[in-house]
């Protein structure tokens, strides 16, 4: 039943309603970060894909306090999620939470472009000491520079 309801909605031209990942945890994809809006990084990944990047960040405890941040980790390897809006690869996720009722949502974080899109230096060596990026990706994402996996 739910199923018809998204396809109804979107030949309504409605928004997508947030999805519950996990009690307390509801996401709703962005358009914009799909649509090719001027100025904003596009997901390369389907809307499932996404989902299960925040989710495994939800796993993982790399979302609270928000923001929060993923990898795209098919075959337990990093691989990009997305690109840049001047066309660069991206591998690192960034979500958000809105406030009152709770609702998530994520794009490609391009660090480079935007100094607020690079993840706590903490974050950066668990998933250095983890084997999910070498010590200089780390290194070149702290300083804004371009990283390539």
């Amino acid at each position: 039943m739910r199923i018809m309801l998204k396809i109804d909605d979107l030949r309504m031209g409605l928004p997508p309603q947030p999805q519950t990942i996990a009690t307390g945890f509801r996401y709703k994809a962005h358009s914009d970060h799909r649509n090719g809006t001027s100025g904003k990084s596009q997901w390369s990944l389907s809307e499932e894909e996404e989902r299960s990047v925040f989710n495994a960040a939800r796993v993982r405890n790399w979302l609270l306090p928000s923001p929060g941040w993923g990898l795209h980790t098919p075959n337990n390897l990093v691989a990009y999620l997305g690109s840049s809006c001047d066309g660069r690869s991206i591998f690192v996720a960034k979500f958000v939470a809105s406030h009152a009722p709770m609702v998530w949502y994520g794009y490609p974080a391009d660090h480079q472009r935007n100094r607020g899109d690079i993840p706590p230096l903490k974050l950066l060596q668990e998933w250095e000491a983890s084997g999910l990026i070498s010590p200089s990706q780390k290194r070149k994402i702290l300083r804004g520079q371009p990283c390539s996996l």
